[in-house]
Order: C-alpha cells, then structure tokens, then sequence
C-alpha cells in the first residue's frame, strides 16, 4: 500500500499535514477460504422485499465458516447494527424442504465497499457436516435490511467450494431451492416452498484468520517541522474505520483520542507548545473484529518559533 506523508508550510499558518497509515490487515485478505460466493461482482439487484428468504445450500466438505457476508448495494443500512443472518437445519417437507432449526447466528460486525459494492459483514461460527443441507436465512424481512439477489442466471456463476447451492431437481442448474415467509422472525415462521425458483440472495460464507497488522508511516517530503505554538493538523490514514488516538513524546494530543475516522482519514489540530523535538505516531482500534489495534510507526517533527509575526 503506498503511504504519503505531506508536509506543508505557509507564511502565515506554518501548516504541517502529516499523514500517517495505519495498515490493518482484514481477515478476508489472510489466509481467506471462500466456501461458497453469490456476491461476486457486487450488487446485481437491489431488493426490499416484505419477507424473510431462505436459500438452500448442500455442504460437499466438513468446513467450519465464521464469516457471513450480505451484498446490500445502494440500500439504507440504518437497521445494520440489529440486523441478524442464520444458518438453520433442513426440515424434509414439501418438494425441497424448508428451514427447521437455528445452527448459527451471525451477527453485524461491519460495512464496507460503497455504492453497488456496499456489503454488510457479519460474523459467527458454524461447522458444516458432508452431504449435509442447510438454510441460509434472514433474520429480518428485506424491507427492515436490504440485499441484493441473482435471478435467471445458471449457478455457475456463484463461487461454489464446500457448500453448493441446491438446485433440486433441475439438472440444468438454472434454478434452486428457496423458500420465503411473511413472517416478522424465522423463529417458528411458517414458510412457502419453492421447488424452483431462479432468485438467489447474494452472499458469502467463508472463514478467515487474522493475520498481525502492518503499521508504517513515511513523509514526501523528507523532513518535518511546525511551528510553535500554531495549529498543525496531523492527519491519519486507515484502511477500515477506527477510533484514532495521537501521540506526542508519549502522551496523548489533546483534544485528539478515540477520533473516529471518517472517509479513511482522522484528523488531530495539534498546537506544540514547547520548542525541540517531538516524536509523533498514532494508534487505531478497528471498529471491525475482522482487524486488530495497530500503531503506525514515528516521525520526528522539529518545533521552532514562527518565521512570520502575527
């Protein structure tokens, strides 16, 4: 990942942008084991419907998933935070059966992607037996919380590892098992089979490790001073949303801990009230599980009285 640093200076302000990168490494890029993807590109079509869906997935190997992901696109994720996804059992009814009993929960753990690629993430634990069905289920009707689906596409173009999608008596692989119910919860829902149908909510089951994180920082300019007792606003870079706290010779700025990112950047005014050295870094805690706390490297910003009177 390339780190810029930006130092500035002006005649009046004497303003220092230095931009430290805090990289976190995620759990879906280390060691990630994809088991089953519909998202693939991202959103297909948007979908609010007033219903819960079920869709049914047969395991081809015994594998443990801890991560479930939800292609919601464009749609509100206000509700994001109450949001539940479940694996349930397969109760043998009707022509494909329907969702018996809950195996897992999974519950919010973040947002990422923008636009058509907006994914909600959601974390749990479930291992899965061979030759096994089971039932992909939402946990709230899609007109609470948004995803997106595929419909009238072969199902071939989902990533299928370890769980494949059921596509019932149809050899062509066109369309799948699925149900849906009216019902507010999937506890004790009562539920409508479809022996064919050619809509798949779009999902991804997988399991993910976590890996140590990566903090470096680097200046483009080569050397760093500010001002004495001038606002110089240090800027930090993340790759996933954290609360950033600013150090300077080990103490916290203030006015400058627990600073939410906002756009992959946080922001502290530090206004060096002493003349000399300061060594400067930050730390920043993920709001998601899928990374760990990391600090970013020092640099050295050198403190002189103004060049200019006020």
């Amino acid at each position: 990942m390339f780190i810029r640093k930006l130092a500035e200076r002006t005649g009046l302000m004497g303003l220092l942008i230095a931009f430290f990168a805090v990289v976190s490494v995620p759990q879906a890029q280390a060691a990630a084991d994809i088991h089953f993807d519909s998202i693939v590109s991202g959103c297909v079509n948007a979908w609010a419907p007033n219903q819960l869906d079920a869709l049914k997935v047969v395991a081809s190997q015994n594998v443990t998933i801890n991560t479930l992901k939800v292609a919601v696109g464009s749609g509100s994720t206000t509700n994001f935070s109450t949001s539940r996804f479940y694996i349930y059992s397969n109760s043998a009814t009707g022509a494909v059966g329907s969702p018996n009993a809950s195996l897992a929960t999974f519950t919010p753990d973040s947002i990422s992607g923008s636009g058509s690629t907006t994914v909600a993430n959601y974390t749990g634990s479930f291992t899965s037996v061979a030759g096994t069905s089971y039932w992909i289920v939402s946990g709230q009707k899609g007109n609470v919380f948004p995803y997106c689906y595929w419909y009238s596409n072969d199902a071939s173009v989902f990533s299928m590892s370890a769980f494949n999608v059921d596509t019932g008596t149809n050899t062509s692989g066109t369309t799948w098992a699925r149900n849906s119910s009216t019902s507010s919860s999937p506890v004790g829902a009562s539920w409508s089979n479809y022996a064919a149908t050619g809509l798949a909510v779009q999902f991804t089951l997988g399991y993910f490790t976590v890996q140590p994180v990566i903090a470096t920082i680097a200046t483009q300019s080569g050397s760093l001073k500010a001002d004495y007792r001038t606002v110089t606003p240090l800027t930090v870079n993340v790759d996933t949303n954290s609360k950033v706290t600013f150090y300077a010779n080990g103490k916290v700025i203030a006015g400058c801990r627990n600073i939410l990112s906002s756009g992959g950047n946080a922001t502290c005014n530090w206004k060096p009230s002493v003349h000399g050295s300061y060594r400067i870094y930050a730390s920043a805690n993920p709001v998601s599980s899928s990374y760990t706390p990391s600090n970013s490297s020092a640099i050295n910003v050198g403190v002189a009285a103004r060049t200019n009177k006020r």
